[in-house]
């Protein structure tokens, strides 16, 4: 979009860039002007658009304005009072966040607003389809950024039929294909059979993953724990050898609307290593919550739990899988105070496991949870046909 308009004596072809921008946070746009043998600097100058006034400012040799969140619509921009025909426009937009069913595994796909995608792990093997499946659905052909949260088989297992897409033929159109993967780290030291597999897919490209948050979202994706360290405390030699404990986990945050996904990170039940303790200290209470490790009591801890006080925790597990996921007491803790909905049932009781006891107001066997979150400040999750907000 450029347009004419006449500051002092001279006018100026007016660019700016972008020209559509979301609705679900304030956003930057980039000023050029030119047409006037003078030049026009820009600095103090100040930009009217939908009631804000603006202060323009140099960045890297170019004129930027952060414009505050606006509403759906078009809106005329002035420089100084001089109107312009320029116009940005600003379109409906949300974060999606899909906990897909792949039975007693984690596969989680991440929509930004402007359409970037993000994929964290990808079930167990054979569940390639269920991921395949929802990336069509999305039309995504290549993803921004796949994250391996550890290398055990129920969270890489997907990983190489989704390469291949969904014809299974390697090389052919509707192969996918990835910008950025971060890892724990640890996929050049596993001898399974899977991990082998995936690392030798992904060994062109993969980086192992830092603390450093991933480059290039417009949402922010904050790594709080990785190969088994966190932000404020280097990895024991107890961490090291423990697959769930170097999981990576991620904090997710639109603006103020954040959610914690924690893969299978460890808190000292059963014997672990205790990471989410250590975690617990830079988190204050979240919207959301993937339960770790499927609702195993070897994750979940009180720490864990009095931290982040979610308002919906989200369970990804298998019908009467045989790890007897999930365990009651981290039922218990979860429903405190959040809508606890997960993908599959849990334990019917009919094998060595106890039946699951949900509370009234749960979801379960919700198959794909879909949440979303938008310019309004609440979100909807659907379970099923049914659509909540929260």
């Amino acid at each position: 979009m450029f347009s004419w308009l006449l500051l002092g004596c001279n006018s100026y072809e007016l660019t700016i860039s972008p020209k559509r921008v979301p609705d679900t946070y304030s956003n930057t746009i980039n000023l050029e002007f030119s047409g006037a043998s003078s030049g026009f600097s820009g600095t103090g100058a100040t930009l009217q658009i939908g009631g804000h006034d603006l202060l323009l400012r140099p960045v890297h040799d170019k004129l930027s304005v952060e414009i505050p969140k606006l509403a759906v619509g078009s809106y005329p921009i002035s420089i100084d009072g001089e109107f312009s025909a320029a116009v940005l426009e600003v379109y409906s937009a949300e974060m999606i966040v899909e906990f897909i069913d792949v039975g007693q595994g984690d596969a989680i796909l991440i929509i930004t607003p402007k359409g970037m995608s993000v994929l964290i792990d990808a079930g167990p093997p054979e569940s390639g389809d269920a991921v395949l499946r929802r990336l069509e659905a999305h039309h995504i052909d290549q993803l921004d950024l796949l994250i391996l949260s550890h290398t055990d088989a129920d969270h890489l297992g997907g990983i190489p039929e989704i390469m291949v897409g969904l014809d299974g033929v390697a090389g052919s159109g509707d192969d996918i294909s990835f910008k950025q993967v971060l890892h724990d780290g640890w996929l050049d030291f596993r001898t399974t059979a899977i991990a082998r597999r995936v690392n030798a897919l992904l060994k062109d490209g993969a980086i192992t993953s830092t603390f450093a948050d991933p480059r290039g979202l417009d949402v922010s994706l904050q790594i709080l724990a990785s190969g088994g360290a966190t932000v404020d405390q280097v990895a024991s030699n107890e961490a090291l050898s423990h697959a769930n404990a170097r999981s990576i986990v991620g904090l997710l945050c639109l603006e103020s609307f954040c959610g914690l996904l924690g893969g299978d990170i460890t808190g000292g039940g059963m014997g672990t290593p205790d990471i989410e303790t250590a975690i617990s200290q830079r988190l204050q209470p979240l919207a959301w919550v993937k339960v770790p490790h499927h609702g195993s009591r070897s994750s979940s801890n009180r720490s864990l739990v009095n931290a982040t006080k979610p308002r919906l925790a989200v369970f990804s597990l298998g019908d009467d899988n045989p790890f007897c996921h999930p365990t009651p007491e981290v039922v218990e803790r979860w429903a405190e105070t959040a809508l606890l909905l997960s993908t599959g049932a849990g334990q019917s009781g009919r094998g060595s496991c106890a039946a699951s006891e949900w509370p009234a107001n749960s979801g379960q066997s919700c198959g794909t949870i879909v949440l979303r979150k938008g310019a309004a400040p609440q979100a909807s999750v659907s379970c099923g046909d049914q659509v909540l907000s929260f």
